[in-house]
């Protein structure tokens, strides 16, 4: 937000023109804030076009159309996951940054708490359906009981997960544990 001075604040025009002072940057931290918040949704946005477009378009083209063929995104967009990565690492950093006494207990409960019910929930999905009717068969008969608990705890694990996106997941957390644990050992507050 840009200050003018003008004759109600008891200074004068010079040559008719305001006189402009730069923002005053105490008043304007918050107001930084939600444009930075605001640009980190947008690149998720982004992110999630990307993935979604991408496999769209690899879901249909097993039948050998090309009707959803939009140049990059179709070739590229598994290059949202990455985005999501980059994004990922700014929100940990800025996490240090701001908190004072960071904490990495506080921060991976408040990533797992906004990560994992819905992975969980979708898991479960997967297995009450599995259980009423044949559509898992072979995934769970692939995994077995150890690759299907590994697929709840979100471990990183060889094969894919019960829940296949989930494999991003299980490194996204592995991801906010050793980044965390870096930036706080790193002392990086500067950043």
């Amino acid at each position: 937000m840009v200050q003018r001075i003008g004759s109600e604040h008891g200074a004068a025009c010079h040559a008719g023109f305001p006189v402009v002072l730069p923002p005053d940057l105490s008043q304007n931290a918050a107001v930084r804030k939600k444009k930075i918040l605001r640009s980190i949704q947008a690149l998720r946005g982004i992110a999630v076009l990307a993935v979604l477009i991408y496999h769209s378009h690899w879901a249909v083209s097993w039948k050998g159309d090309d009707i959803l063929h939009i140049p990059l995104l179709s070739d590229y967009g598994y290059l949202g996951v990455n985005l999501f990565f980059v994004i990922s690492g700014f929100v940990i950093c800025l996490v240090v940054q701001r908190e004072a006494a960071f904490s990495v207990r506080s921060f991976m409960a408040r990533r797992i708490a906004k990560i994992y019910p819905i992975y969980l929930l979708a898991n479960a999905t997967i297995i009450v359906l599995w259980l009423f009717t044949p559509i898992f068969d072979k995934e769970i008969a692939a995994l077995g009981f150890w690759g299907v608990l590994g697929s709840f705890l979100a471990v990183p694990m060889v094969q894919y997960p019960l829940l296949s996106p989930g494999w991003s997941l299980e490194h996204e957390i592995l991801f906010y544990l050793i980044g965390a644990l870096f930036l706080t050992f790193a002392n990086v507050k500067f950043l």
